[in-house]
């Protein structure tokens, strides 16, 4: 029943690429000293004719198994590249976009080159992309990735290590691979919560970003004391449900709008 399951599944997820059933959402990342919104990440939902709103937890399985992630990928980065030039073309300020890259993306041969070729429709500077992308993908092979992720970063383009801290997180990552921003994962937010121990794992992480000359963005902050913590402790971006949660373009640039005056 699995595979049956999940072949209807594929093909639908290929009839909703077609058909324009994939849209973005983005969540506000927040300046951790100001307060502003100083950039977003772009999030993956699919308008199932059936099931309604999809999110990435559901897709990018499939996608990834059927090989349909290299195309969503590149619909993904085309469609944030495009509205995050329109907002920059309505505020005039850099709001920084984030988006999420798979190791199937990162494999490619000609992948600095495809964003770039992206960059260069859109007419966004490099430097107000940002890619993510997860620590597994070092499992692989150390060499290649350095080398991918340098060709990106010469491009001008930000490089973040999402979910750092939940695999096998080598600090020889960090000195050898190239990469400007880590990104603290959910798990040593909510630990915040949970004592002592929690707090200085994640105040750890920020210093230890800080020393190493990175910026550090933490996800899933939702309520007023993980924030005070990860402000104390001088955590520059933040990201999560209280200060915002996923949201359309259209609210975002209202949300830009507020901020603006």
């Amino acid at each position: 029943a699995n595979a049956t399951h999940y072949m209807t599944r594929s093909l639908e997820l290929r009839r909703g690429l077609d058909n324009d059933e994939l849209v973005l959402h983005y969540q506000p990342q927040i300046d951790g000293v100001s307060g502003d919104m100083v950039g977003v990440e772009a999030l993956l939902r699919w308008n199932h004719p059936v099931h309604g709103l999809v999110g990435p937890s559901e897709i990018i399985p499939i996608a990834e198994k059927s090989g349909l992630i290299i195309e969503i990928g590149s619909w993904v980065l085309r469609e944030a590249c495009k509205q995050a030039r329109i907002w920059q073309d309505e505020y005039g300020e850099k709001i920084q976009m984030a988006v999420n890259v798979s190791a199937r993306q990162l494999q490619l041969a000609g992948f600095a080159d495809s964003i770039a070729h992206e960059l260069a429709i859109s007419g966004l500077p490099a430097e107000h992309l940002e890619i993510e992308v997860t620590e597994s993908l070092f499992m692989r092979d150390m060499a290649d990735m350095r080398a991918k992720l340098q060709r990106i970063q010469d491009l001008g383009i930000r490089i973040s290590l999402d979910d750092f801290g939940t695999g096998f997180s080598s600090l020889s990552y960090l000195r050898t691979l190239p990469f400007d921003q880590i990104k603290l994962d959910r798990s040593f937010v909510t630990d915040i919560d949970r004592g002592e121990e929690g707090r200085a794992l994640a105040i750890t992480i920020i210093n230890m970003a800080r020393n190493l000359g990175k910026t550090c963005i933490a996800e899933g902050v939702e309520n007023d004391r993980q924030l005070e913590v990860l402000r104390d402790a001088g955590c520059d971006l933040v990201q999560g449900y209280l200060l915002g949660r996923p949201m359309s373009a259209q609210d975002i640039s209202r949300l830009a709008t507020a901020t603006d005056g």
